[in-house]
C-alpha cells in the first residue's frame, strides 16, 4: 500500500529539519571546542573528554586551590557557577559517570561542561553561531527581555515543527547573572507558550544564558554595562564670564549677577547696583541688543 503523500512530505520535512539542526549544532560545537582548547592548552582532540570527566569526578567539587591544571580550572568552572541548578546538574552527572562502571561522557554532557568552563567571549561566539545557523522551525528560541536595572527575564519558547509540540530541557547554564530560584529544570517542557525565568545580573560584564534541550539550545545574551565616564565640573572664572557677557552671551551676564548677589552686604548700594547692572546686561542682550552690555565693574566703582 503506497504511503500517504502528505505523511511522506511531513516525514521528509522532519528529517530535513533534524538534519539542518544537527549540522548547525556540529558546526557551532566546533566553535565552542576550539575556544576552550585555546584557553586550556593541555586539551587535545584525543583527551578533552577524559580531562572533563576527570575534573567532574575529582574528590573535591568545590576546590579553591590555586592551580594551573586543567582539572582544577575545569572544576571551578563546572561547580563554581551562578545558580544552584548548575551545581545540582553537575552532581547528577557525577552520580552517573563517576563510578567503576561509568561510561564516557555523552556529547551533550561534554557540551554542557564546555559551556560552563568557556570564557564569556567563547560562549558569546558559540551563541552567535547557534543563532545564525539554527533552522527557523523545529527549534527552541531564547532571548533576554524586560531588562530593568540589574533585573531581567530570560524567555524561551518552542518554534514548532510538524508533529513535534514541545522541547524538553536537559540543562541550564548562566554566566554573569544569578537565576535563583531556577524555574527551568531538567525535564521541563518548553512549548509554544514558552517559559520565563527571572534573573539578576551579578556584575557589569556580559550575560549569557543557555537552555539546552533535546531539540537544540536557546540562547540569551545581554551586553556588558559600559562604565559612565564623568567629566569633572570646573567652575568658570570671573574674567571668562565677564568677557562672554560683554561679547553678547546673556547667560554669562545672569551668572555674574547670581554669583555676586550673596556677597553683597546690607546697605551696600554699589554691590547691589552691580548685581542689577549684570541683570540689565542679560536682559539687553536677550532682547537683541548684543552691544548693550556694559562692564558693571567700571561703571559702578567705589569712591
Amino acid at each position: 500500500m503506497p504511503m500517504n503523500r502528505a505523511l511522506l512530505s511531513g516525514l521528509v520535512m522532519c528529517v530535513a529539519t533534524s538534519t539542518m539542526y544537527a549540522q548547525s549544532a556540529d558546526r557551532c560545537s566546533d566553535v565552542l571546542r576550539s575556544g576552550v582548547f585555546n584557553e586550556n592548552k593541555s586539551f587535545t582532540q584525543a583527551n578533552y573528554t577524559s580531562k572533563l570527566k576527570d575534573a567532574l569526578c575529582a574528590e573535591s567539587s568545590t576546590s579553591n586551590q590555586d592551580s594551573n591544571a586543567v582539572g582544577a580550572s575545569a572544576k571551578v568552572g563546572i561547580f563554581g557557577g551562578e545558580g544552584s541548578y548548575n551545581e545540582q546538574h553537575a552532581q547528577s552527572l557525577k552520580d552517573s559517570y563517576c563510578h567503576k562502571q561509568g561510561s564516557n561522557l555523552s556529547q551533550d554532557d561534554v557540551n554542557w561542561m564546555m559551556q560552563r568552563i568557556a570564557s564569556e567571549a567563547v560562549l558569546k561566539a558559540w551563541s552567535r553561531c547557534m543563532e545564525l545557523h539554527a533552522p527557523k522551525k523545529g527549534v527552541v528560541v531564547g532571548e533576554i527581555d524586560d531588562v530593568n536595572g540589574d533585573n531581567f527575564i530570560f524567555s524561551a519558547h518552542w518554534n514548532p515543527a510538524l508533529g513535534v509540540v514541545d522541547a524538553t530541557a536537559t540543562s541550564f547554564v548562566v554566566k554573569g547573572a544569578s537565576c535563583d530560584p531556577v524555574l527551568i529544570k531538567a525535564g521541563t517542557k518548553i512549548d509554544v507558550e514558552g517559559i520565563k525565568q527571572p534573573c539578576i545580573r551579578s556584575g557589569s560584564g556580559t550575560v549569557t544564558v543557555v537552555l539546552n534541550t533535546n531539540h537544540g539550545a536557546a540562547v540569551g545574551n545581554l551586553n556588558g554595562i559600559k562604565p559612565v565616564v564623568t567629566t569633572p565640573v570646573i567652575a568658570e572664572g570671573h574674567n571668562s564670564l565677564k568677557n562672554k557677557c560683554l561679547g553678547g552671551y546673556a547667560p554669562a551676564c545672569q551668572t555674574l549677577a547670581e554669583k555676586l548677589a550673596p556677597r553683597c552686604q546690607p546697605n551696600d548700594g554699589i554691590c547691589t547696583g552691580r548685581v542689577q547692572c549684570w541683570k540689565n546686561d542679560s536682559m539687553a542682550v536677550t532682547q537683541g541688543n548684543k552691544s548693550g552690555a556694559v562692564d558693571c565693574e567700571k561703571t559702578l566703582v567705589y569712591h
